[in-house]
């Protein structure tokens, strides 16, 4: 997702401003109408203001197309000026042979994730065609199914078609946000952005199993972390886990 050159280009700017290196021009350039738009328009506005914030300028609705000399080539738009540009890689599915598979090479499934044209054949994850690619929306994926091969296998349950959820937490170099949506709709759910946790564990991969095995597992092999303030109420947690709290999480970028 987007979200990485927003997080690389927040956490560049505290950089900079911590190691005081001054004359330093950011510039942040996407194909959006709004930063994170698909997070909605609360969080669009919140990560604008932090761009504007650390000085960093926001070019939208433009698609690079060439960096020579110094200059990168906008479409539509002037080209703009710089030293060192940072590119998202172009997404292209792996096209696994035996498969089908779109013009990316992504595997098309349906939304309990059986390969389209086979039989008892499931794929979930950025392989797939889903529009996002996520981790949070991947393991989502992968219980919609988990569901739908144990209901074939005859398990009393009710497979559940995929439905996505966004969670997203933006790193920004101090306080990251948390941002969540309903991204078929249709559930009552309203966008929403916070400083606060908005999920449980609050991890960058949000996910019903994976995110708490993969906190248990950072707890048992880490040192206690510091707390962060949560948005909701926490279950307890079963006899053999030891409470989980999450760090706030930054990084620094090598000059």
């Amino acid at each position: 997702m987007a979200a990485a050159a927003y997080e690389l280009a927040l956490m560049t700017a505290a950089h900079v401003a911590e190691k005081g290196v001054h004359k330093v021009r950011l510039s942040l350039v996407t194909p959006e109408s709004a930063p994170l738009e698909l997070f909605g328009p609360a969080a669009s506005e919140t990560v604008r203001e932090l761009l504007d914030e650390r000085g960093i300028e926001l070019h939208l609705a433009r698609c690079p197309s060439r960096f020579e000399d110094g200059r990168l080539a906008l479409v539509p738009g002037e080209p703009l000026s710089a030293e060192r540009v940072v590119s998202l890689p172009r997404l292209a599915g792996p096209q696994l042979a035996g498969l089908p598979s779109d013009s990316d090479g992504f595997i098309p499934v349906d939304l309990n994730g059986l390969v389209r044209g086979e039989q008892d054949v499931y794929a979930a994850g950025d392989a797939t065609n889903s529009a996002i690619k996520q981790g949070g929306i991947a393991a989502q994926q992968a219980d919609a199914a988990a569901a739908a091969i144990a209901a074939g296998a005859g398990a009393p349950v009710e497979p559940e078609p995929f439905r996505p959820v966004l969670r997203g937490l933006l790193l920004t170099g101090s306080t990251p946000r948390f941002m969540r949506t309903e991204v078929s709709g249709g559930r009552g759910e309203e966008w929403r952005v916070s400083d606060h946790a908005l999920w449980w564990p609050p991890s960058k991969i949000a996910g019903k199993r994976l995110a708490p095995y993969l906190a248990l597992r950072h707890a048992e092999l880490d040192e206690e972390p510091a707390g962060l303030p949560v948005d909701m109420e926490v279950p307890e947690a079963g006899s053999r886990q030891r409470a989980l709290s999450a760090r706030r999480t930054g990084a620094s970028v090598a000059r």
